[in-house]
Protein backbone atom coordinates (compact mmCIF):
# COMPACT_ATOMS: atom_id res chain seq x y z
CA UNK A 1 0.00 0.00 0.00
CA UNK A 2 1.45 3.25 -0.88
CA UNK A 3 2.04 6.32 1.77
CA UNK A 4 0.32 9.35 0.62
CA UNK A 5 0.51 11.29 3.69
CA UNK A 6 4.33 11.28 3.88
CA UNK A 7 4.55 15.09 3.30
CA UNK A 8 2.52 16.37 6.25
CA UNK A 9 4.89 15.06 8.46
CA UNK A 10 7.47 17.06 6.83
CA UNK A 11 6.04 20.15 7.81
CA UNK A 12 6.34 20.56 11.51
CA UNK A 13 10.23 19.77 10.79
CA UNK A 14 10.63 22.11 7.78
CA UNK A 15 8.96 25.17 10.43
CA UNK A 16 11.23 24.30 12.93
CA UNK A 17 14.13 24.33 10.88
CA UNK A 18 13.49 27.70 9.12
CA UNK A 19 12.69 29.16 12.50
CA UNK A 20 16.21 27.72 13.80
CA UNK A 21 17.88 29.10 10.92
CA UNK A 22 16.52 32.81 11.08
CA UNK A 23 17.26 32.19 15.11
CA UNK A 24 21.04 31.46 14.05
CA UNK A 25 21.38 34.00 10.96
CA UNK A 26 20.10 36.41 13.69
CA UNK A 27 22.73 35.63 16.40
CA UNK A 28 25.25 35.26 14.16
CA UNK A 29 24.86 38.89 13.06
CA UNK A 30 24.70 39.94 16.52
CA UNK A 31 27.73 37.48 17.46
CA UNK A 32 29.90 39.10 14.73
CA UNK A 33 28.77 42.86 15.76
CA UNK A 34 29.85 42.13 19.33
CA UNK A 35 33.02 40.62 17.89
CA UNK A 36 34.17 44.08 16.27
CA UNK A 37 33.23 45.75 19.55
CA UNK A 38 36.38 46.95 21.73
CA UNK A 39 35.90 45.48 25.38
CA UNK A 40 36.80 49.24 26.69
CA UNK A 41 36.61 52.56 25.67
CA UNK A 42 38.27 55.82 26.76
CA UNK A 43 36.48 58.51 27.82
CA UNK A 44 37.96 61.90 27.48
CA UNK A 45 36.57 64.60 30.05
CA UNK A 46 37.33 68.05 29.16
CA UNK A 47 37.70 70.57 32.08
CA UNK A 48 38.57 73.93 30.87
CA UNK A 49 38.53 77.79 32.43
CA UNK A 50 39.90 81.18 31.20
CA UNK A 51 41.91 83.75 33.03
CA UNK A 52 40.63 87.14 31.89
CA UNK A 53 42.65 90.17 32.71
CA UNK A 54 40.78 93.64 32.12
CA UNK A 55 42.34 97.12 32.00
CA UNK A 56 40.99 100.55 32.18
CA UNK A 57 42.96 103.92 32.52
CA UNK A 58 41.96 107.08 33.60
CA UNK A 59 44.39 110.37 32.86
CA UNK A 60 44.76 113.08 35.64
CA UNK A 61 45.25 116.25 33.65
CA UNK A 62 46.20 119.77 34.86
CA UNK A 63 44.30 123.07 34.78
CA UNK A 64 43.30 123.72 30.96
CA UNK A 65 40.49 125.34 28.97
CA UNK A 66 38.67 122.26 29.59
CA UNK A 67 39.16 121.42 32.74
CA UNK A 68 40.00 124.48 34.68
CA UNK A 69 40.58 122.84 38.16
CA UNK A 70 42.29 119.53 36.61
CA UNK A 71 41.52 116.42 37.78
CA UNK A 72 40.40 113.20 36.29
CA UNK A 73 39.01 113.02 33.05
CA UNK A 74 37.64 109.73 31.04
CA UNK A 75 39.85 107.54 29.72
CA UNK A 76 39.41 107.28 25.88
CA UNK A 77 40.82 107.97 22.78
CA UNK A 78 44.11 110.21 22.39
CA UNK A 79 46.24 111.71 25.78
CA UNK A 80 47.26 114.77 25.59
CA UNK A 81 51.14 114.83 27.35
CA UNK A 82 51.38 118.40 27.84
CA UNK A 83 48.35 118.73 30.55
CA UNK A 84 48.16 115.00 31.96
CA UNK A 85 50.32 114.46 34.80
CA UNK A 86 49.21 111.43 35.81
CA UNK A 87 47.82 107.97 34.46
CA UNK A 88 46.12 106.05 36.79
CA UNK A 89 45.84 102.18 35.62
CA UNK A 90 42.95 99.58 36.64
CA UNK A 91 43.60 95.83 35.97
CA UNK A 92 41.29 92.96 37.32
CA UNK A 93 42.05 89.83 36.40
CA UNK A 94 39.56 86.82 36.61
CA UNK A 95 38.78 83.09 36.73
CA UNK A 96 36.15 80.93 35.35
CA UNK A 97 36.49 77.34 34.69
CA UNK A 98 33.71 74.60 34.83
CA UNK A 99 35.02 72.40 37.81
CA UNK A 100 36.97 74.17 40.84
CA UNK A 101 41.06 74.09 40.31
CA UNK A 102 43.62 75.36 42.42
CA UNK A 103 45.54 78.47 41.43
CA UNK A 104 49.21 79.23 42.25
CA UNK A 105 50.01 82.71 41.06
CA UNK A 106 51.99 85.60 41.39
CA UNK A 107 52.64 88.93 40.45
CA UNK A 108 55.15 91.55 40.13
CA UNK A 109 53.99 94.99 38.12
CA UNK A 110 56.20 96.79 36.99
CA UNK A 111 56.08 100.05 34.03
CA UNK A 112 58.40 99.32 31.49
CA UNK A 113 59.57 102.58 29.42
CA UNK A 114 61.10 101.55 25.66
CA UNK A 115 62.64 103.38 23.25
CA UNK A 116 62.43 101.34 20.26
CA UNK A 117 66.14 100.01 19.03
CA UNK A 118 67.69 102.61 21.63
CA UNK A 119 66.89 101.76 25.31
CA UNK A 120 64.92 99.86 28.04
CA UNK A 121 63.50 101.07 31.60
CA UNK A 122 61.69 99.56 34.17
CA UNK A 123 59.97 101.15 37.28
CA UNK A 124 58.29 98.95 40.14
CA UNK A 125 55.19 99.94 40.41
CA UNK A 126 54.32 96.98 43.56
CA UNK A 127 55.68 94.69 45.37
CA UNK A 128 55.14 90.72 44.46
CA UNK A 129 51.76 89.16 45.71
CA UNK A 130 50.95 85.37 45.86
CA UNK A 131 47.56 84.57 45.46
CA UNK A 132 46.57 80.42 46.34
CA UNK A 133 43.23 79.75 45.88
CA UNK A 134 41.16 76.05 45.05
CA UNK A 135 37.85 77.96 43.14
CA UNK A 136 35.56 77.68 40.16
CA UNK A 137 34.91 81.43 39.44
CA UNK A 138 35.91 84.52 40.77
CA UNK A 139 38.45 87.89 40.84
CA UNK A 140 42.36 87.40 41.69
CA UNK A 141 43.27 91.04 41.29
CA UNK A 142 41.81 94.41 41.61
CA UNK A 143 44.73 96.55 41.55
CA UNK A 144 45.28 100.45 40.23
CA UNK A 145 48.43 101.74 39.56
CA UNK A 146 49.85 105.21 38.81
CA UNK A 147 52.43 106.35 36.23
CA UNK A 148 53.72 109.70 36.83
CA UNK A 149 54.51 111.06 33.71
CA UNK A 150 56.55 113.93 35.10
CA UNK A 151 59.32 111.30 36.11
CA UNK A 152 59.06 110.03 32.76
CA UNK A 153 59.49 112.67 30.59
CA UNK A 154 62.51 114.12 33.04
CA UNK A 155 63.84 110.32 32.04
CA UNK A 156 63.55 110.65 28.43
CA UNK A 157 64.96 114.40 28.66
CA UNK A 158 67.88 113.01 30.51
CA UNK A 159 68.37 110.07 28.12
CA UNK A 160 68.39 112.17 24.93
CA UNK A 161 70.62 114.72 26.59
CA UNK A 162 73.22 111.70 27.35
CA UNK A 163 72.71 110.23 23.68
CA UNK A 164 72.38 113.42 21.88
CA UNK A 165 69.90 111.12 19.82
CA UNK A 166 65.94 112.17 20.37
CA UNK A 167 63.63 108.81 20.17
CA UNK A 168 61.03 108.72 17.19
CA UNK A 169 58.58 107.65 19.93
CA UNK A 170 58.76 105.24 23.06
CA UNK A 171 56.42 102.93 24.62
CA UNK A 172 54.96 102.97 28.63
CA UNK A 173 53.46 99.50 28.98
CA UNK A 174 52.27 98.03 32.41
CA UNK A 175 53.19 94.72 32.74
CA UNK A 176 51.65 92.73 35.60
CA UNK A 177 54.36 89.66 35.31
CA UNK A 178 51.93 87.23 36.54
CA UNK A 179 53.70 83.53 36.39
CA UNK A 180 52.32 80.64 38.37
CA UNK A 181 50.32 77.60 37.55
CA UNK A 182 46.64 75.83 37.60
CA UNK A 183 46.45 72.57 39.24
CA UNK A 184 43.09 69.81 38.51
CA UNK A 185 43.13 66.51 39.72
CA UNK A 186 47.04 66.01 39.99
CA UNK A 187 47.23 67.73 36.65
CA UNK A 188 49.54 71.08 36.18
CA UNK A 189 49.76 73.56 33.57
CA UNK A 190 51.76 76.63 33.23
CA UNK A 191 49.86 79.55 33.34
CA UNK A 192 51.52 81.51 29.80
CA UNK A 193 52.77 84.89 29.71
CA UNK A 194 49.90 87.81 30.42
CA UNK A 195 49.64 91.06 27.96
CA UNK A 196 49.90 94.15 29.56
CA UNK A 197 48.72 97.36 28.38
CA UNK A 198 51.12 99.67 26.57
CA UNK A 199 50.75 103.29 25.27
CA UNK A 200 53.09 104.82 22.43
CA UNK A 201 54.20 108.49 22.51
CA UNK A 202 54.10 110.55 19.33
CA UNK A 203 55.36 113.98 20.28
CA UNK A 204 52.76 115.25 22.17
CA UNK A 205 50.27 112.58 22.73
CA UNK A 206 49.68 109.01 24.22
CA UNK A 207 47.72 106.76 22.36
CA UNK A 208 46.18 103.03 23.48
CA UNK A 209 48.68 100.00 21.22
CA UNK A 210 47.01 97.07 22.92
CA UNK A 211 43.59 95.33 23.89
CA UNK A 212 42.10 96.22 26.86
CA UNK A 213 41.13 92.55 27.63
CA UNK A 214 43.30 89.46 27.30
CA UNK A 215 41.85 85.73 27.79
CA UNK A 216 44.25 83.18 28.60
CA UNK A 217 42.53 79.27 28.64
CA UNK A 218 43.46 76.26 30.74
CA UNK A 219 42.44 73.17 29.89
CA UNK A 220 42.39 69.62 30.60
CA UNK A 221 41.73 66.40 29.21
CA UNK A 222 40.85 63.56 31.89
CA UNK A 223 40.70 59.64 30.31
CA UNK A 224 39.13 57.41 32.12
CA UNK A 225 38.57 53.17 31.11
CA UNK A 226 35.50 52.20 31.27
CA UNK A 227 33.69 48.68 30.43
CA UNK A 228 32.37 48.47 27.11
CA UNK A 229 28.40 47.62 26.87
CA UNK A 230 26.23 45.94 23.83
CA UNK A 231 22.53 46.47 23.96
CA UNK A 232 20.67 43.27 22.99
CA UNK A 233 16.68 43.31 22.83
CA UNK A 234 16.84 46.10 25.37
CA UNK A 235 19.30 44.61 27.48
CA UNK A 236 22.75 46.20 28.36
CA UNK A 237 25.31 43.51 28.56
CA UNK A 238 28.98 43.80 28.83
CA UNK A 239 31.16 42.98 25.87
CA UNK A 240 32.52 39.77 27.69
CA UNK A 241 29.15 38.38 28.46
CA UNK A 242 27.68 39.26 24.97
CA UNK A 243 30.27 37.41 23.45
CA UNK A 244 30.39 34.35 25.29
CA UNK A 245 26.23 34.45 25.60
CA UNK A 246 25.75 35.20 22.14
CA UNK A 247 29.13 32.49 21.13
CA UNK A 248 26.94 29.62 23.12
CA UNK A 249 24.01 30.55 21.98
CA UNK A 250 25.00 30.27 18.73
CA UNK A 251 26.80 27.25 19.01
CA UNK A 252 23.30 25.58 20.50
CA UNK A 253 21.13 26.75 17.74
CA UNK A 254 23.57 25.20 15.22
CA UNK A 255 23.60 22.07 16.97
CA UNK A 256 19.77 22.36 17.04
CA UNK A 257 19.39 22.83 13.46
CA UNK A 258 22.03 19.74 12.84
CA UNK A 259 19.86 17.83 14.58
CA UNK A 260 16.50 19.07 12.65
CA UNK A 261 18.65 18.60 8.87
CA UNK A 262 20.35 14.92 10.75
CA UNK A 263 16.70 12.65 9.50
CA UNK A 264 17.08 14.34 6.05
CA UNK A 265 20.68 13.53 5.16
CA UNK A 266 19.64 10.90 3.06
CA UNK A 267 17.54 12.64 1.12
CA UNK A 268 19.54 14.16 -0.42
CA UNK A 269 20.23 12.37 -4.05
CA UNK A 270 23.97 12.99 -4.79
CA UNK A 271 25.18 13.64 -8.76
CA UNK A 272 26.67 10.31 -9.82
CA UNK A 273 25.17 8.48 -7.56
CA UNK A 274 23.91 4.61 -8.46
CA UNK A 275 20.41 4.17 -8.62
CA UNK A 276 20.47 1.55 -5.72
CA UNK A 277 21.74 4.59 -3.31
CA UNK A 278 18.82 6.39 -4.59
CA UNK A 279 16.20 4.51 -4.31
CA UNK A 280 17.52 2.91 -0.74
CA UNK A 281 17.47 6.87 0.57
CA UNK A 282 13.79 7.21 -0.78
CA UNK A 283 12.60 4.27 0.27
CA UNK A 284 14.54 3.18 2.86
CA UNK A 285 11.79 2.04 5.53
CA UNK A 286 11.02 -0.53 3.00
CA UNK A 287 14.25 -2.33 2.18
CA UNK A 288 15.77 -4.41 4.59
CA UNK A 289 19.53 -5.18 5.00
CA UNK A 290 20.50 -9.40 5.70
CA UNK A 291 23.29 -10.25 7.90
CA UNK A 292 22.99 -13.71 6.73
CA UNK A 293 21.46 -16.09 4.22
CA UNK A 294 18.16 -17.32 4.97
CA UNK A 295 16.49 -20.33 3.71
CA UNK A 296 13.40 -19.45 1.92
CA UNK A 297 11.91 -22.50 0.24
CA UNK A 298 11.43 -22.75 -3.62
CA UNK A 299 11.15 -19.80 -5.22
CA UNK A 300 9.92 -18.56 -9.09
CA UNK A 301 12.61 -16.39 -9.98
CA UNK A 302 12.07 -13.66 -11.62
CA UNK A 303 14.78 -10.94 -12.89
CA UNK A 304 14.49 -7.24 -13.41
CA UNK A 305 16.55 -4.85 -14.98
CA UNK A 306 15.81 -1.78 -12.40
CA UNK A 307 15.46 -1.39 -8.89
CA UNK A 308 12.77 0.79 -9.21
CA UNK A 309 10.26 -1.81 -11.02
CA UNK A 310 11.40 -4.04 -7.99
CA UNK A 311 10.18 -1.13 -5.82
CA UNK A 312 6.86 -0.41 -7.65
CA UNK A 313 6.23 -4.26 -7.34
CA UNK A 314 7.13 -4.08 -3.83
CA UNK A 315 4.69 -1.49 -3.09
CA UNK A 316 1.85 -3.08 -5.04
CA UNK A 317 2.02 -5.97 -3.15
CA UNK A 318 2.90 -4.71 -0.04
CA UNK A 319 5.92 -7.07 0.70
CA UNK A 320 9.45 -6.03 2.18
CA UNK A 321 12.38 -5.70 -0.14
CA UNK A 322 14.90 -7.80 1.33
CA UNK A 323 18.78 -6.25 0.69
CA UNK A 324 22.04 -9.14 0.19
CA UNK A 325 25.56 -8.33 -0.48
CA UNK A 326 27.31 -11.05 -2.24
CA UNK A 327 30.58 -11.93 -1.86
CA UNK A 328 31.46 -10.43 -4.87
CA UNK A 329 30.37 -6.79 -3.26
CA UNK A 330 27.46 -7.41 -5.59
CA UNK A 331 24.02 -6.25 -4.48
CA UNK A 332 20.82 -8.32 -4.65
CA UNK A 333 17.14 -6.98 -4.01
CA UNK A 334 14.95 -9.39 -3.54
CA UNK A 335 11.41 -9.05 -3.12
CA UNK A 336 9.58 -11.93 -2.28
CA UNK A 337 5.63 -12.60 -2.91
CA UNK A 338 3.93 -16.06 -1.96
CA UNK A 339 6.12 -18.63 -4.73
CA UNK A 340 7.41 -15.87 -7.07
CA UNK A 341 11.10 -14.01 -6.26
CA UNK A 342 11.68 -10.89 -7.74
CA UNK A 343 15.25 -10.41 -7.87
CA UNK A 344 16.97 -6.95 -9.09
CA UNK A 345 21.36 -7.12 -9.34
CA UNK A 346 23.58 -4.76 -9.21
CA UNK A 347 27.64 -5.13 -8.92
CA UNK A 348 29.91 -2.50 -7.38
CA UNK A 349 30.18 0.18 -9.79
CA UNK A 350 26.72 0.23 -10.85
CA UNK A 351 26.49 -1.65 -13.45
CA UNK A 352 22.94 -4.12 -13.53
CA UNK A 353 22.91 -8.03 -14.18
CA UNK A 354 19.99 -9.65 -16.00
CA UNK A 355 21.62 -12.83 -16.32
CA UNK A 356 20.51 -14.55 -13.33
CA UNK A 357 23.16 -17.42 -14.73
CA UNK A 358 26.11 -14.84 -13.64
CA UNK A 359 24.51 -13.81 -10.00
CA UNK A 360 22.22 -17.56 -9.00
CA UNK A 361 19.80 -17.05 -6.08
CA UNK A 362 20.72 -19.01 -3.27
CA UNK A 363 19.07 -19.21 -0.30
CA UNK A 364 19.73 -21.94 2.12
CA UNK A 365 21.34 -23.99 -0.32
CA UNK A 366 18.49 -23.88 -2.94
CA UNK A 367 19.22 -22.85 -5.93
CA UNK A 368 17.14 -21.87 -9.10
CA UNK A 369 18.92 -20.59 -12.61
CA UNK A 370 15.71 -20.11 -14.07
CA UNK A 371 11.70 -20.55 -13.38
CA UNK A 372 9.55 -24.00 -13.76
CA UNK A 373 6.49 -22.89 -15.68
CA UNK A 374 5.11 -26.41 -15.49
Amino acid sequence: MRRKIKGKRKWPYIIAITVVTALCITTATEWSMVLTQPMQIQNDNQVSGNLTTSFSYQPIESPNPLLPKGGATTGNGTIFTAITRQLVIHEQMNFLANQPMTLHLSSTPIIRLIAPNMWEKDYPVASTQTIVTHEKSGTLWNETYTINLATINEFTSNMTKALQISPDSYTITLDPQIAGEVTYNRQTEQIPTVSGLSFQENGQELEVQSSLTNSIPVSFTLSSITPNTFHLFGWTLPIPLARTGLGSLFGILLVALLILLWPYRKLQVGIGSKPSERLEKRHRDRIFHLSQTVNFGHSFVITLDSLASLVRLALDRDVPILRECTGDAALRYVAIDGDCAYVYTEDEGGNVHTKQSSFPLDFGGIRTNEPNLE
